[in-house]
């Protein structure tokens, strides 16, 4: 297993971070800078790449068990760390909050930003992807990993900066081979953990942004939750580092979900 920690305190976060970015080349991204440099004035992050990407050992492709071996993972970087309850940070769909829910000894609080249960549709689900618009989705990610369209396309406005896209592009080559990223993106795509929304029982704070793709998605999430708190900011873009940082002049200014959770986070340590 892979980690790095930045900061000392007195917060532990546990950073689950989206798969297809090593852990390596974070800090080559100004926005992803400025979000981690923003969260070490408060806490000890800690930032790991799950086993089979970047620079982690490789795992077996075992059926119905690549979540609960992430989480697994991310008790072997606490128990290494002498860490015994952190608040767990979710920038990707599932892993943060299945260790809430199965874990909540080790969990002082869960943020989720932008996440989702569910990604396709059914009866009694209707924000998730038509049949369609999954079937041309799955096609896109085989056709196109390793040229950083699956990162930019919930980067909103970032997807505008070629530096941006290029990083993307980099992340995705070298945090997974193609049939690597393949795999575990149709078993994300495949998810359906609305059972476990309900066993969640630790304090959790859901920021979406409200015209974004994934909004209804995060809704859902949000009121299955016994007593989370909800923040909704305007705007479309799903990137959560850097708001207005895909303007040509990179400009540094703290985002929204930033903000939030290290306000969050604080209060909830009194």
């Amino acid at each position: 297993m892979a980690y790095q920690t930045i900061g000392i305190g007195p917060a532990d976060l546990l950073i689950d971070k989206p798969q297809y970015f090593p852990i390596d080349l974070l800090w080559e991204e100004p926005s992803f800078l400025d979000f981690g440099h923003g969260l070490a004035t408060f806490s000890r992050a800690v930032w790991f790449d799950v086993r089979g990407t970047g620079s982690s050992d490789a795992i077996n492709h075992t059926e119905g068990r690549l979540i609960e071996s992430n989480v697994d993972d991310m008790l072997a970087v606490l128990d290494d760390l002498r860490c015994d309850r952190v608040f767990v940070v979710g920038l990707a769909p599932s892993n943060a909050l299945m260790f809430a829910a199965t874990h909540p000894e080790r969990t002082k609080g869960l943020v989720l930003i932008n996440p989702t249960v569910r990604i396709r549709r059914a009866d009694d689900y209707p924000a998730g992807l038509s049949d369609d618009s999954y079937a041309d989705l799955v096609s896109l990610v085989e056709r196109t990993w390793g040229t950083g369209w699956l990162t930019s396309r919930f980067a909103g406005t970032m997807a505008q900066d070629e530096a941006f896209l290029r990083w993307c592009a980099r992340c995705e080559r070298l945090s997974m081979t193609h049939d690597e990223g393949y795999w575990r993106t149709r078993v994300v795509l495949d998810l359906d953990l609305r059972h476990v929304l309900s066993t969640i029982g630790v304090p959790t704070l859901v920021i979406t942004r409200a015209a974004s793709d994934r909004a209804p998605q995060s809704r859902y999430v949000a009121s299955h939750i016994a007593g989370a708190q909800t923040l909704e900011f305007s705007g479309d873009d799903s990137w959560f580092a850097d708001e207005g940082a895909g303007s040509s002049t990179r400009s540094r200014h703290s985002s929204p979900e930033g903000c939030s959770l290290t306000m969050w986070i604080g209060s909830s340590r009194r």
